[in-house]
């Protein structure tokens, strides 16, 4: 009996020129932000605010986007293309958490990484990509 419609809107700063099926569709290319929140919320932990005071939590707000914007870059730049799509706690199982030992010699501090962790190969050619 009753016809259910459903609108959706739109606030963008794109050309009035473009027509509202275009703008939907670039609308919806470039629309991650939600699963990009959820990321921050559940995977980093930065909207956590672990101390009483406004600065230290601004100061954990900006590490933590820091981090986030490191990994996808880092990703973007060296690692295989699937991974630019991973979420944080992936990530960071894979290229954050390396087992590594730190060796202490005479004058000299050296970090030994593990061979046995399953990303080691994509690790250390990023490592090399990414050396200046």
């Amino acid at each position: 009996m009753w016809k259910e419609v459903r609108y959706r809107y739109v606030v963008t700063n794109l050309p009035s020129s473009w027509s509202a099926e275009d703008v939907i569709d670039e609308t919806y290319k470039r629309c991650d932000q939600e699963n990009i929140m959820a990321g921050l919320h559940t995977g980093i932990a930065a909207w956590r605010m672990p101390v009483a005071q406004l600065r230290g939590n601004a100061a954990w707000l900006e590490i933590a986007r820091l981090a986030w914007n490191l990994g996808k870059w880092t990703a973007q730049l060296a690692l295989p293309k699937e991974v630019t799509r991973w979420e944080w706690k992936r990530f960071r199982r894979a290229f954050v958490d390396i087992p590594a030992q730190v060796i202490r010699t005479a004058r000299q501090l050296r970090v030994r990484v593990l061979g046995t962790h399953r990303y080691i190969n994509e690790f250390l050619s990023a490592h090399a990509c990414l050396q200046v």
